[in-house]
């Protein structure tokens, strides 16, 4: 199937996009990103760093992922950030990367289909305003209800 990218958006070379991948128009997406199958990258949404998506992610506009955390103690040592499967990150959030007292990741787990009697499964997502950083964990975790 292949990528769609919009022509007025800016993705390096070296990043790696896999099958499905949509970005939109004035979205960044830098040289050591790494977006699995079928995410979708919204407009003016910037994707930088050692960042890996996995499948079937929606980042939302304006969203910043995988830039330098916001700790006072990063002295721009080697750091990851890793974003599961399936996972909605809404307007404005911010991702950022690990950090050595944490371990040098931040990972972000993939959200798992409930599966209850005759019910589809809904996502969980991150909201606006939402910031995570210094290699905290989320497996899995129930942050709020899509609509």
């Amino acid at each position: 199937m292949g990528e769609l990218i919009h022509p007025l958006s800016v993705v390096d070379a070296r990043a790696k996009l896999h099958d499905g991948v949509k970005i939109g128009p004035f979205a960044v997406v830098g040289p050591n990103v790494e977006i699995g199958e079928d995410s979708e990258i919204g407009a003016s949404a910037n994707v930088s760093g050692w960042t890996t998506l996995g499948r079937e992610n929606r980042v939302f506009p304006h969203a910043c992922i995988g830039f330098e955390p916001q700790d006072l103690k990063f002295e721009g040592e080697e750091s990851t950030l890793e974003i599961g499967d399936r996972n909605v990150i809404r307007e404005f959030c911010t991702f950022n990367l690990g950090t050595e007292f944490g371990g040098g990741t931040t990972r972000v787990g993939s959200l798992q289909p409930r599966r209850p009697r005759f019910a589809s499964w809904k996502p969980y997502c991150l909201h606006e305003w939402s910031h995570t950083c210094r290699a905290r964990r989320y497996w899995g975790r129930r942050y709020d209800r899509c609509p």
